[in-house]
């Protein structure tokens, strides 16, 4: 329950959920992790954004605790980002150490930057950070929420529908239940939902203005004689 911490270091008493007021303290203290903080308690409370204020010094705090890939089952490897040219082993993420920054390169950054790509074998660089690599070692926005590659023995999952507001893609989460036996549920496009609810109030706007035309003229036609100039004036004059 004691912490020993060692100068320099900036000491922060109550923020009291005021959160443009904390990061007003970065701006004149520092960002972490460039300077270090203590802060004393009395992070939530009384003001607006203490849910905003919390996370974001939590973030602060546990970012770099956070695990870098988990395996189910002994079977399923999972990762933010994908495989590497330096993995051998399963042994090599258990040995990283944590609190630990993410580094430009290497194992660890590639368990969270690398991507699948068709276009290529082996590795590649991959835009200057991580990798790309192809199937026979084995992504971005998918548009249905997940995708296959190199036979089935990697899957993409993204979970996030209309992906910053320009994308229609459909986000997905993969369900496994205790045979391994997969599934995956579907959030779709609120844009595409949008624009084909619209589609189908026009298309059903359109066929109203048919049925009622068919209608009229069915009317008309069963009254008497076939329509004449002279009918549809008198009775555009009554309306």
């Amino acid at each position: 329950m004691l912490l020993e911490l060692k100068a320099p270091i900036n000491i922060c008493g109550n923020i009291c959920g005021q959160y443009t007021d904390l990061l007003r303290h970065f701006e004149h203290g520092g960002v972490p992790p460039e300077s270090n903080y203590l802060f004393l308690g009395g992070y939530v409370n009384r003001g607006k954004q203490s849910l905003e204020t919390i996370c974001l010094l939590l973030a602060y705090k546990c970012f770099n605790c956070l695990p870098a890939a988990a395996i189910i089952n002994e079977k399923i490897f999972c990762c933010h980002g994908g495989l590497s040219p330096e993995l051998h082993s399963l042994d090599q993420i258990r040995q990283i150490q944590r609190p630990t920054d993410v580094p430009d390169c290497g194992l660890l950054c590639d368990l969270l930057w690398s991507d699948p790509s068709n276009n290529v074998e082996n590795w590649q660089e991959n835009y200057g950070v991580s990798s790309e690599f192809g199937a026979n070692v084995v992504t971005e926005v998918v548009e249905d929420g997940y995708e296959f590659f190199a036979n089935h023995q990697l899957v993409t999952i993204f979970s996030a529908p209309d992906y910053t507001g320009e994308y229609d893609n459909a986000g997905a989460i993969m369900s496994i239940d205790q045979n391994l036996t997969y599934s995956f549920k579907i959030l779709h496009s609120r844009t595409k939902q949008i624009n084909n609810q619209n589609n189908n109030m026009n298309n059903l706007s359109l066929t109203q203005m048919d049925i009622c035309q068919e209608n009229v003229h069915q009317t008309n036609i069963g009254n008497g004689e076939a329509l004449k100039d002279s009918n549809v004036y008198t009775l555009n004059k009554e309306a």
